[in-house]
This record gives structure tokens, C-alpha cells and sequence, in this order.
């Protein structure tokens, strides 16, 4: 842990000590940015002796607040003081071991702990399709109840109608079928996706929403 009440250390944190929803709320940061601007470097700050190397600081950092931010309690086993010496191997080999330690302890985590490559298959079936039959049941059993208004529609009903659907499918096997829920939302498809451009920061003209629509009429 580092001791800097003046405000000195080259790294800088945004709305430091506070939860994550609160850093959102405050720096208007979505998930997606999270991470990357919640830490930053301060250039001016960053020592001369270590200017090669400050990136991998930061990221060390950053992979090890990933880490406790889901709960675990990590520290890198050969953490050492570092202290400038004209041997320049002494200290980028300490934070060349932090920086290991730290990056291979996060993919640990996605890839064998919360395992990543599994669920982004999960995923692919699910919303990209992957496993259209579900979808083809799904619309069968639940067309009735989908015709309905906004508010005259059932969540449970449907959510069961989903469940159903997925049960007597290829993607019975999926082992995350049971994270799948249903939200009823009071806008289209073409809202959520401008809704999508916009959090990530891009603004589309008149001509270009047009362009979209277009196209997401000819694919389906």
C-alpha cells in the first residue's frame, strides 16, 4: 500500500475511497470506462527513472484492484520497497515480477475462477443466436403474450415461457442457462441500439440513424 498525504505518487485515483456506483454517479463513468478512468497516470509526476516502466505501474495496480474488487484478498508475494539505484535492472525486475504476478493472477480469475471463454459461448447462443432454435420455440409459446401492451405483459409469464423454451432445446446443456432473465422495456430494438451508441460516446447524425435502420430492416 502506498502513504502519499501530499498528493505526490504519479498515479491518481478519481473518487478515492468511494464505492463503484458512487464514482459513476459522481464522474458520470460507465462500466465499460470504468477501470480505465478511474486510475490515471499524472505525467508530470512520474519520476525519471521510471518513465519506461510507469505504464506497467499503473496496469499492476489496476489488474490487483480488479482482483479485491470481486472479493478477493491478493498481494503480490515478492512485493519490494523501490528505491532509485544506477542499476536499472534492480528495480524493473521488481516491478517487472508485480506486473507478472498481478496480470497472470486477473486471468486466472476471468479465464479458470469466473470462467470467461465458457460464458462468452454462453452468450453467443443466447444473443447472437447461436442456438436459433430456442429463439424459434421461445416466439411460438410467447407470441400471444408479446402482443400485448407494455403494461398489460406479464414478466414472470413470459420469464417462464424463456425458461421453457431453453429446457426443451440444444441449450438445455448450457451450464449458464440459468442466469438468462427477462426485462420488459418500453422502447424498440432500434432505441436500445442508439441507446448502446450513444454510452459509448459516438453520436449519430439524421443521415447515419437512417443508414442503420436501413440496414437493420434489409438483415431482418
Amino acid at each position: 500500500m502506498i502513504d502519499d498525504p501530499y498528493n505526490e505518487f504519479f498515479v491518481e485515483e478519481f473518487g478515492e475511497g468511494c464505492q463503484l456506483e458512487q464514482v459513476q454517479r459522481k464522474y458520470e463513468l460507465v462500466y465499460d470506462t470504468y477501470w480505465e478512468k478511474r486510475y490515471s497516470l499524472n505525467i508530470q509526476q512520474v519520476p525519471l527513472f521510471l518513465g519506461k516502466i510507469a505504464e506497467k505501474v499503473l496496469h499492476t495496480g489496476k489488474y490487483l484492484n480488479v482482483i479485491r474488487h470481486c472479493g478477493y484478498n491478493v498481494q503480490c508475494p515478492d512485493s519490494k520497497e523501490i528505491k532509485y539505484t544506477l542499476v536499472e535492472r534492480e528495480y524493473m525486475e521488481c516491478i517487472e515480477t508485480a506486473y507478472a504476478f498481478a496480470s497472470q493472477r486477473l486471468l486466472s480469475l476471468l479465464m479458470e475462477e469466473h470462467k470467461l471463454m465458457e460464458r462468452l459461448s454462453s452468450i453467443k447462443s443466447f444473443f447472437l443466436m447461436g442456438q436459433g432454435d430456442v429463439f424459434v420455440h421461445f416466439m411460438d409459446m410467447a407470441e400471444h403474450e408479446l402482443r400485448k401492451k407494455h403494461d398489460d405483459i406479464v414478466a414472470s409469464r413470459i420469464e417462464s415461457l424463456l425458461d421453457l423454451a431453453v429446457r426443451t432445446s440444444v441449450a438445455a446443456n448450457d451450464p449458464f442457462k440459468e442466469d438468462l432473465k427477462v426485462d420488459i422495456v418500453p422502447y424498440d430494438l432500434i432505441t436500445q441500439l442508439f441507446r448502446i451508441i450513444n454510452v459509448r460516446g459516438h453520436t449519430l447524425d439524421l443521415q447515419n440513424k437512417c443508414t442503420l435502420l436501413l440496414n437493420l430492416m434489409l438483415l431482418g
